[in-house]
């Protein structure tokens, strides 16, 4: 069911994903993170300390993968709600219901 549509909606308009500053910090993290593994495993390797290489290269890859998944779930969670704006500007009802005759008579009456 289609409702009004917004006076002035250009449909081709582009509606920017609403999590784009939480993407570009989860990016942020991600290559933060890709850089402490790489930053431990040079650092550990050079100064013959294995533990702290497999440490830093262990906490590295886990937040790595963590900022990744963020990333994804962050982009289709956005996806989404660009989706569901164009729709609500186009006129689309996020809800519809019709009344019978008598409960619509019933409303009035109370008006």
């Amino acid at each position: 069911m289609r409702g009004p549509v917004l006076v002035g909606f250009d449909p081709s308009m582009e509606i920017r994903n609403p999590y784009a500053g939480a993407l570009k910090l989860t990016a942020f993290i991600a290559a933060g993170a890709a850089a402490l593994a790489v930053g431990a495993v040079l650092a550990g390797s050079a100064l013959g300390m294995k533990g702290v290489a497999l440490l830093g290269m262990s906490v590295g890859v886990i937040a790595l993968i963590c900022s990744l998944m963020m990333l994804g779930i962050l982009w289709f969670a956005g996806w989404m709600e660009q989706r569901g704006i164009r729709a609500l500007l186009a006129g689309d009802c996020w809800a519809h219901w019709s009344y019978g005759a008598e409960e619509w008579s019933r409303f009035t009456a109370d008006e």
